[in-house]
């Protein structure tokens, strides 16, 4: 998912109540146990069509929030295959939560090939 290899992937435990949770991603940005804030202009996502989200919400943790989540941000993605670019606009970020929120799959899998968290 990390590695822009087409043959790795990040795949979501299957829910069995898909309705009933919500399933996420955390990344830490930094080195370790420490944290490197970053400016964070846009997010890039590829899912595997039939395994996306019809939504998704995105919150982080500034360097000096204490790991409190602020500034949700809630998103409509297309479900298919192709790169989808998410303007966000976050400063100072040093941990992003990507929470999915309406899975298209009946049984509320997910199944992401790509993730970028590109700068401002």
């Amino acid at each position: 998912m990390l590695d822009g290899n087409d043959e790795t992937c990040w795949n979501s435990d299957c829910l069995s109540n898909a309705s009933s949770s919500v399933q996420y991603i955390v990344c830490w940005l930094g080195d370790g146990d420490e944290c490197k804030s970053e400016d964070i202009g846009s997010l890039s996502l590829m899912f595997q069509g039939g395994f996306a989200s019809k939504s998704i919400s995105i919150s982080y943790c500034a360097s000096n929030d204490q790991g409190k989540y602020n500034q949700q941000i809630r998103y409509n993605i297309t479900d298919c295959n192709g790169m989808q670019t998410i303007p966000i606009m976050m400063k100072d970020v040093c941990k992003l939560r990507i929470s999915f929120e309406e899975p298209s799959d009946f049984f509320g899998r997910i199944t992401i090939y790509h993730l970028q968290i590109n700068p401002m």
